[in-house]
């Protein structure tokens, strides 16, 4: 089982800038805003035109009363003036009812050929239960009714007029004659009205939304600019373009920037401190270590030279340490190191520093391996890993260079990678234990020497040239593991 570090990816939420948030909550907010808009104005149109066609039937029965005649207790209708009432099929009818009597006493031309039907419903609906002088208004299924009782009373002067009678106390009257007036509108110019009107709403409300959108899409960009001005010289800081952040910022960012300032600038110092005090401690040991290899060299030619190349090397550590800090990231850049040529270089001093323990060695090498990285890198990095292998292994430490010509994921698509697996058979560890141990001071055995930084400077290093260090434990005894870097062309 391969195991990286874990690193935890971001959910779909976290996924949407805060821009597309506020566009997507304001748009949701003003369409509802727009289909309530709409649902207000259509009532109010509604109960407007209702109001006009209330006004229009009130109309109409004032002009039906004042043809109204009755003569010796019988009703004649003089001629009407409505020219709407006397066409066949107008959306316009009037019926009057004389009484408590459901058959109509009179009822206009255009409400002949629905006489017994639309009579009906009228007496049922509309002239039942109506009082005396005031109008009933009523929304119908198909259409707008208006009814209205007056009452004419005969006495023996002659006859008296409706605004009479209603001036006289019934009880005065020798006779009184109550009929019930109702006008009908089919409501079909009603509903045209309205259907209108909603088209023309519709279309105005969906141009008005557009534009609507289009202007909070400029505004929220304008408002979110500044953020993308931080994200943009983030990643200038991030590359060294930039030193620090500008102070333009409106008010609600100059306080994060100006930390963010203090923080890059305190970061760059505490990183300065470290880089001259790395490079005092290496400047240093050069003295010492010229004085050693003089001594060693003026002895007999050939008698430590393990010795003299353990000198080489830590020459070569206080050179690399003193150009160390000069640079964030080496991915490709042109170099070129042999793995087995290091690997030849580093076994015969780890045979002697562990000679006291009976380790079986098992190694497995081609010719050449060639990777994309300088020498004095991998020599640290493999150095590290393979002390860590002898010295955690009871009896066996294997060493095997496994070649792959499939491109390494993350790395350049032209290089292909090469993978050193290094075993032993010490003491197994979980890959809990392992990602532990990749960070800086952390230890498997807290028991045993040394400081906790070889395993998580290897990875520092494998992945600052692009390259994965990975743990298999196969369920074999001992661990093993994977070390994969960008490979070059051996030519």
């Amino acid at each position: 089982m391969s195991v990286a570090p874990s690193s935890q990816q971001p959910s779909e939420s976290a996924r949407y800038s805060l821009k597309h948030r506020a566009l997507l909550f304001l748009s949701t907010l003003f369409l509802l805003f727009f289909f309530l808009l709409a649902f207000l104005l259509q009532s109010s149109f509604e109960r407007s035109l209702a109001s006009a066609m209330q006004d229009n039937l009130t109309l109409q029965v004032r002009l039906l009363l004042a043809d109204i005649e009755v003569e010796s207790g019988e009703l004649s209708v003089l001629a009407v003036q409505e020219s709407a009432l006397n066409k066949p099929e107008s959306h316009l009818k009037a019926y009057i009812f004389e009484g408590s009597s459901a058959a109509p006493v009179w009822m206009s031309l255009s409400a002949a050929s629905q006489a017994e039907s639309l009579a009906g419903i009228m007496f049922d609906r509309m002239a039942q239960g109506v009082m005396q002088g005031e109008p009933r208004f009523e929304a119908l299924q198909d259409g707008f009714a208006l009814a209205y009782r007056a009452v004419f009373a005969l006495e023996e002067a002659g006859l008296i007029t409706e605004g009479q009678a209603l001036d006289n106390p019934l009880q005065e009257l020798d006779v009184s004659l109550p009929y019930t007036v109702v006008v009908f509108d089919d409501g079909k110019s009603f509903r045209q009205q309205v259907a209108v009107f909603q088209r023309t709403m519709i279309v105005g409300l969906a141009v008005a939304l557009i534009i609507f959108m289009v202007l909070l899409y400029v505004v929220l960009r304008a408002l979110f600019s500044p953020l993308a001005k931080v994200e943009s010289q983030l990643l200038g800081v991030e590359s060294g373009e930039l030193k620090a952040f500008s102070d333009d910022y409106p008010q609600e960012l100059n306080g994060l920037t100006s930390r963010l300032n203090q923080f890059i600038n305190s970061e760059r110092k505490q990183r300065e401190r470290y880089k001259n005090t790395l490079a005092d401690l290496a400047h240093s040991f050069k003295t010492p270590i010229s004085a050693i290899k003089a001594s060693v060299s003026r002895q007999e030619p050939g008698r430590d030279e393990i010795t003299l190349e353990q000198l080489a090397r830590m020459e070569q550590i206080v050179a690399h340490q003193l150009r160390r800090g000069q640079f964030p990231s080496m991915k490709g850049q042109g170099y070129r190191a042999d793995c087995v040529a290091v690997i030849q270089r580093l076994l015969p001093a780890l045979k002697k520093i562990y000679s006291s323990k009976p380790i079986a060695l098992s190694v497995s090498l081609p010719e050449h391996s060639i990777v994309a990285m300088p020498e004095d890198e991998l020599l640290e990095l493999l150095g590290n890993l393979l002390d860590n292998a002898f010295k955690y292994a009871e009896a066996r430490v294997t060493i095997e260079i496994i070649g792959d010509d499939s491109p390494q994921a993350g790395s350049d698509a032209s290089l292909a990678a090469t993978q050193i697996a290094i075993g032993n058979d010490g003491q197994l560890f979980s890959p809990e234990q392992f990602n532990d141990a990749l960070q800086r001071g952390k230890r498997l055995d807290e028991a045993g020497e040394g400081h906790g930084i070889g395993l998580s400077v290897a990875y520092a290093v494998t992945k600052a040239y692009g390259g994965q260090l990975l743990l298999n434990s196969p369920g074999a005894a001992g661990a093993q593991l994977h070390l994969i870097l960008p490979k070059v062309s051996e030519s």
